[in-house]
């Protein structure tokens, strides 16, 4: 069963609760993947950065229609109408992190929209540690 996301980052915003933040995290970081939108003609091939209150965000998304209609959204389509989505297993991405701090990226923002939520990337690490912790003691 796939998490309600809008719900999710909606309860997390009304209640700004650390317990409804958590559950939203700790979906996110359960996904299999994280997708990401590659602007067409675009090498090498990258993940999408959009400038939000003027710093830099890897755009991300819990799944590929989201991704999908962002990229369309914005125009990034190729001659043919195809968008370009990466799908990057959770993992990797938070072993990447590093690299794109080292190119001045600030965050990652899930979801563009009116349901969107962000993490510094400097957090990635330290949340996936934590919610790999919080799984393996569920088992």
């Amino acid at each position: 069963m796939t998490a309600d996301f809008d719900a999710l980052a909606a309860e997390g915003k009304r209640t700004q609760s650390e317990a409804a933040m958590a559950q939203l995290w700790a979906a996110v970081y359960a996904l299999p993947s994280w997708y990401f939108v590659i602007k067409p003609e675009r090498q090498p091939v990258s993940p999408f950065v959009g400038v939000v209150d003027n710093q830099p965000f890897l755009m991300a998304f819990t799944d590929k229609q989201r991704a999908d209609q962002f990229a369309r959204r914005q125009g990034f389509v190729d001659a043919s109408g195809a968008t370009s989505i990466l799908a990057t297993p959770v993992q990797g991405m938070v072993e990447n992190a590093e690299q794109y701090r080292a190119q001045g990226v600030f965050g990652i923002l899930f979801n563009d929209g009116p349901n969107g939520f962000f993490a510094p990337l400097a957090n990635l690490t330290p949340m996936w540690q934590y919610f790999q912790k919080q799984a393996a003691e569920q088992q």
